[in-house]
């Protein structure tokens, strides 16, 4: 193998390529918001726990710092514009899900609207925030959490079918999904 130097602000991107999510949040004067994360992981299994990484400047963390609450879903690849487009406007100057007409479902257990027809979703309350002054790691117990029966088979997603191709971040506005080989 050839190995080449990179740099290193562009690092990340060797290990980035897990699933985007969309954070759906409320502030406390109830103004919804959503907005594409590339930084997620879970953080425990029983309980459930997610861990993501938001800028402390940005919306969705003032709403999560501030109610407690927040949502995570994993869009589908064919949601890929409307990932896009959520973070290329600021929650703070624009209601997203009017102004890019996001058709919407209520969650169940926290206050927050959740993008319809993604692939599934995690309600959480905020356990604690790490990081420093311009990272929040955010680390959400799930409350709730609800799949599309045919993104899920019980035991795994089905990323070799179109209702589980979640979208993968590789950097700028360059996304990509699975392919459809399931190697056991």
């Amino acid at each position: 193998m050839t190995y080449k130097d990179m740099p290193l602000d562009e690092a990340y991107r060797l290990i980035n390529t897990g699933p985007v999510v969309l954070v759906s949040s409320v502030s406390k004067s109830g103004e919804y918001d959503v907005a594409p994360i590339a930084w997620a992981c879970p953080a425990q299994k029983s309980p459930s726990r997610v861990l993501v990484g938001v800028g402390r400047k940005h919306k969705t963390f003032t709403n999560i710092e501030e109610t407690g609450e927040f949502v995570v879903s994993v869009p589908n690849i064919s949601q890929v514009e409307m990932v896009t487009a959520t973070g290329s406007v600021s929650g703070a100057d624009v209601d997203k899900f009017v102004k890019l007409n996001i058709k919407s479902i209520d969650a169940k257990q926290v206050d927050c609207k959740i993008p319809d027809g993604v692939i599934g979703y995690l309600e959480c309350k905020l356990v604690e925030i790490y990081g420093n002054d311009h990272l929040g790691l955010i680390l959400g117990e799930a409350v709730a959490a609800a799949v599309d029966t045919e993104a899920y088979d019980g035991d795994r997603l089905l990323c070799e079918t179109p209702a589980g191709k979640a979208v993968h971040h590789l950097g700028d506005r360059r996304y990509m999904t699975l392919g459809d080989q399931v190697i056991q």
